[in-house]
């Protein structure tokens, strides 16, 4: 008998997970009481197959467009106990056994060594905002602490990957195009990078090996799905935006921009079709990435302060290549300026929370985010704590690029688990600041459990002699 969960348990969680989210968004207190302990069972049991339904308890009453975060529920004993905190508290309580029983190879081992004394940096940062009354800010350094653990928690996942792949693929398109349809009539507001991309990967998968799946329904399917992400993706963005206020199309554009998902778009499909074709430089992309993202991070903060080379900027624009100008360099360059700086002020190791903060009319809130990865990761955590992640982060994709040139018979893992969270690692990596997190909707699915999955595939195997 295996030891991993059947199709029809699977999906009996997934009911019940379904079920829990609406309990919590109907009867909040009970809600969240029903979604804990099934997080902790599809946690601790660690199935690629409680994934799809993970991604549904992670949901709350505050991702309800008529409540917005104004209707989050949590639970408060000390600190803020919501189904995300549980997700990854109960993530690092497996890794901490993991690591004590040496269940990770040398280079998950010595990376643990690097990653778990950055709980000092966290917990003195953490203390001293606790003890200067920021709250709801103070336990921030803590819980970023935790990421990794969800990396380590992935490479637990991996091991149920062969009894579990078609499950994953197939329910993973229904619940993101369930949530997407919700998004598209504005009932669910959420903040991810990883929908259109996953939706738009899973077709070509299906497309690719649907006639010897009998998978045909679900490439259709897909394509539906891709159909509602470009409709999101080109008016979803402009019916928030009037939504809050814009009285025109053109007045909407002042708000914000979709560059960076349209970008994200483009990115994933040509890394399909790169990754289809192409194995052998692959290794070399993370970093190559990294020397883009700061060089030209460096070129825009230059540019805009030297008076010699200064762009005029406006935000008037009317064509494309004004809106891009308008929004690297009247409004990037602002930031990633601000985020050098943070950089560069002292404390440098360890960073005092109360400096990042700014009085509003609400009251204090966090000054806006540097919107690059690294500059974000340093800035805001110093040089230990952030350093860390700011390596971890590469180190994951590192790791993934070497396990997907062994793993090239795998399509789920070349065409859905690594262009997704590739692209948003290149892109939001450098114009945003959601690569690094925990959350699941947040772009850790994509971005740092699914390079785990593909690591731990390739080191399966290898425990079964499938490569020397």
């Amino acid at each position: 008998m295996s030891p991993f969960m059947t199709d029809s348990e699977a999906d009996r969680v997934l009911l019940f997970a379904v079920f829990a989210w609406i309990a919590s968004i109907l009867v909040p207190a009970s809600g969240i009481l029903l979604q804990f302990p099934v997080i902790v069972y599809l946690v601790w049991k660690a199935e690629i197959k409680g994934i799809p339904a993970l991604l549904v308890l992670m949901l709350g009453r505050g991702n309800i467009s008529f409540f917005d975060m104004a209707g989050q529920v949590a639970l408060r004993l000390g600190i803020t106990i919501s189904p995300i905190f549980v997700f990854v508290a109960v993530a690092f309580l497996l890794t901490l056994n993991n690591l004590i029983k040496r269940d990770y190879d040398g280079g998950g081992m010595a990376f643990a060594l690097l990653w778990l004394p950055s709980i000092i940096p966290a917990s003195i940062m953490s203390y001293e905002a606790k003890m200067n009354g920021l709250t709801g800010y103070w336990s921030a350094p803590i819980l970023d602490f935790l990421i990794p653990s969800v990396y380590f928690w992935g490479l637990t996942v991996a091991r149920s990957y062969e009894y579990g792949k078609d499950y994953f693929a197939k329910r993973l398109l229904l619940v993101l195009i369930a949530i997407e349809a919700l998004m598209f009539a504005r009932v669910v507001t959420l903040f991810t990078f990883s929908i259109s991309g996953l939706i738009v990967s899973l077709y070509f998968y299906f497309t690719r090996d649907g006639r010897r799946r009998g998978s045909g329904a679900w490439q259709s399917f897909a394509l539906v799905g891709i159909g509602v992400s470009l409709l999101l993706l080109v008016f979803g963005r402009k019916m928030d935006l009037l939504a809050q206020g814009a009285s025109s199309l053109a007045r909407a554009d002042e708000y914000g921009s979709s560059f960076s998902r349209m970008a994200v778009y483009a990115v994933v499909i040509m890394f399909i079709f790169w990754f289809k074709r192409q194995y052998y430089l692959n290794r070399l992309l993370p970093i190559l990435i990294v020397v883009v993202n700061l060089s030209f991070v460096s070129y825009v903060i230059n540019t805009q302060g030297n008076e010699s080379t200064r762009r005029d900027v406006t935000f008037q624009y009317e064509t494309l290549d004004e809106r891009f100008n308008a929004k690297l360099f009247g409004d990037r360059a602002g930031v990633w300026t601000m985020g050098w700086e943070e950089v560069k002020t002292p404390p440098y190791f360890i960073k005092d929370l109360r400096s990042f903060l700014v009085l509003t009319d609400k009251g204090y809130s966090f000054r806006l985010l540097p919107h690059n990865q690294f500059l974000t990761l340093l800035g805001r955590h110093g040089w230990w704590l952030g350093l860390t992640l700011a390596l971890f982060i590469i180190w994951v994709w590192l790791r993934a690029m070497k396990a997907i040139y062994y793993c090239r018979n795998e399509p789920l893992l070349y065409t859905v688990f690594i262009p997704t969270g590739l692209a948003i690692y290149a892109v939001v990596g450098t114009t945003g600041q959601s690569v690094v997190g925990f959350g699941l909707w947040a772009n850790s699915l994509t971005c740092i459990i699914m390079p785990a999955i593909i690591y731990g595939v390739w080191q399966e195997r290898r425990k079964m002699g499938m490569f020397r």
